[in-house]
């Protein structure tokens, strides 16, 4: 019973985003990470809830990929890196932009060990160089349309990873 425990909390790190629950769900900066251990890949989610210039709630969703530090084999690492506003009283983003992370492979490999006690980078480090790809606004982008647009910007192993991270049960 124990190595299942510890493999389920290898796999999965936080919460089972539920759209129409989220305000119940995250009060805070809340970090989802899931691990493909045939892979050695992790998607990392960080939600965090914010006011917009109306005082609005809304929460920044940000969902990277990780490569295995193994397979990288130059001096720096790009990631895929997707961050959208999304706002539960309409149930709806208005925002979605895609943008790439350069990491130096030291400072990728302590953020994706996921101890900040031993090496003081977080799992939710931004990267060195932050390069903005495309984005796209509208005053309703629906949930599954912001997931097909991730799915299609991840890279094929986080793909999976990405979906099993959130639930689309909207009243």
């Amino acid at each position: 019973m124990i190595s299942t425990a510890t493999v389920d909390f290898q796999k999965y790190r936080g919460i089972t985003v539920d759209f129409g629950n989220i305000e119940k769900l995250v009060s805070k900066k809340e970090i989802i990470v899931h691990y493909d251990p045939k892979y050695l890949d992790k998607v990392v989610m960080i939600i965090k809830p914010d006011r917009d210039r109306e005082g609005r709630n809304f929460y920044h969703i940000e969902v990277e990929e990780l490569w295995s530090p193994v397979k990288v084999r130059d001096n720096f690492v790009i990631t895929n890196y997707v961050h959208a506003q999304y706002y539960p009283d309409k149930k709806v983003f208005n925002h979605i932009d895609f943008s790439v992370n350069q990491y130096s492979k030291a400072i990728f490999e302590e953020k994706f060990r996921d101890a900040v006690t031993d090496t003081e980078i977080p799992i939710d480090k931004y990267g060195d160089e932050h390069y903005k790809i495309w984005c796209v606004e509208s005053d309703a982008i629906e949930i599954s349309t912001w997931s097909k647009l991730v799915c299609a910007t991840l890279d094929e192993p986080f793909r999976d990873l990405f979906l099993e991270m959130f639930s689309i049960n909207i009243d």
